[in-house]
């Protein structure tokens, strides 16, 4: 059934914006589409063009495994991480229906409060365009799993290859299998030299280099094993009972995303929500799951910081238990615009009194005062 909001939407747009954008529009998705496919070619040639490198029997090990699932794991990271988008919800739903995805971003843009669709109007067309160009292609990367599944369905061949949704679990499951294959390499060169004893130097010499390059693999693939865990483990929704802040995730989206945009935070969302839990506030078990905010590394300066963790403070919901600066303490690694890292009391006692504090208009605030104010108006 047709949603009856599309009714007449360019007719209304041209009567609300002035504008007739139906063409225009229509174009501009068709363009993306096409970019977006023409960016994720060169890659996909490799694996569909060519599946039978996807065999273990006929590819190089497992490099090109490895490329192919780290290309996938990284375009479902990046839209996990941009979720909230209008146009990701549209592109999966009317990928195959342009008119009526035209019709719905209408309807969007004309939904939008005033402020932020004058804002949106500076340059909608090029910055659709290159949303949409994002969107479809890391869709197209992240949907190669499945893609592969199918031609292996259709030539009739039982290869163990995840699908999308269960690719990295897959992946972790791989590296531990490697992992226990080192270990129990590395017990046997232990095992051998006990039994057979060191009889000439040369023979040493080749077995300890032997062992120190399984060495190295080894702790290669456990590193990698950990920072693959890393990214994705916090992704648990049983961890997020209670937050410092109480249940305000879409007002804390929009603080990740501006420290994250502007380089001021460097890890994923679902850490940074378990960072803001109660549980990690009071955890007895070290280390304590910290955030790290480089202002060295950012255009924001240790005023706007403060003034994002006041406009915080005012949703905090533990002062009697926890006060806020203790949490900051306890919960918040700092570096500062010389690349120092606030370690004492002091520092922090320091940083609070000058810059964790309300700010008024005008010479006094922050550089991205304004900024900051339109992105968390929420919080205000």
């Amino acid at each position: 059934m047709r949603d009856s909001k599309l009714d007449n939407c360019y007719t209304r747009y041209k009567e609300i914006k002035g504008e007739s954008i139906q063409e225009k529009l229509e174009q501009t998705i068709k363009s993306s589409q096409k970019e977006a496919e023409l960016k994720a070619e060169d890659f996909i040639k490799i694996y569909m063009s060519q599946p039978a490198q996807i065999e273990r029997s006929k590819r190089n090990t497992d490099l090109i495994e490895k490329k192919l699932l780290n290309k996938i794991i990284e375009s479902k990271t990046w839209l996990l991480n941009s979720f909230n988008s209008e146009y990701i919800n549209l592109s999966s739903l009317y990928a195959q229906d342009v008119p009526k995805m035209a019709e719905h971003i209408t309807w969007y843009w004309l939904s939008l409060p005033y402020l932020k669709f004058e804002i949106l109007n500076l340059n909608k067309y090029d910055d659709l365009k290159e949303a949409l160009i994002l969107i479809n292609y890391h869709l197209i990367i992240y949907r190669l799993s499945d893609n592969i599944n199918a031609f292996n369905a259709n030539e009739g061949k039982t290869i163990n290859w995840p699908k999308s949704e269960n690719v990295e679990l897959y992946y972790i499951e791989s590296l531990e299998q490697k992992l226990n294959n080192l270990t129990a390499i590395k017990e046997r060169i232990f095992e051998e030299l006990s039994d057979s004893g060191i009889k000439y130097r040369k023979e040493l010499s080749l077995v300890k280099d032997e062992l120190s390059r399984k060495k190295t693999e080894f702790n290669s693939s456990n590193i990698e094993l950990q920072l693959l865990k890393g990214n994705f483990f916090f992704q648990d929704d049983d961890l997020f009972t209670k937050y410092v802040f109480g249940d305000i995730l879409p007002e804390l989206k929009s603080v990740y995303d501006l420290l994250k945009y502007y380089k001021l935070y460097d890890s994923n969302w679902g850490y940074f929500c378990y960072c803001l839990t109660w549980n990690n506030a009071t955890s007895t078990n070290p280390p304590q799951q910290r955030l790290t905010f480089n202002i060295h590394n950012s255009e924001f300066t240790a005023d706007d910081l403060g003034y994002i963790l006041h406009l915080l403070k005012k949703h905090y919901q533990n002062e009697s238990q926890l006060p806020f600066i203790q949490w900051v303490m306890t919960n918040i690694e700092i570096i500062s615009g010389h690349g120092k890292i606030l370690k004492t009391e002091e520092d922090y006692i320091k940083f609070n009194d000058k810059s964790i504090r309300s700010y008024k208009s005008g010479k006094s605030s922050p550089n991205f005062y304004h900024e900051i104010n339109l992105k968390l108006q929420s919080l205000l």
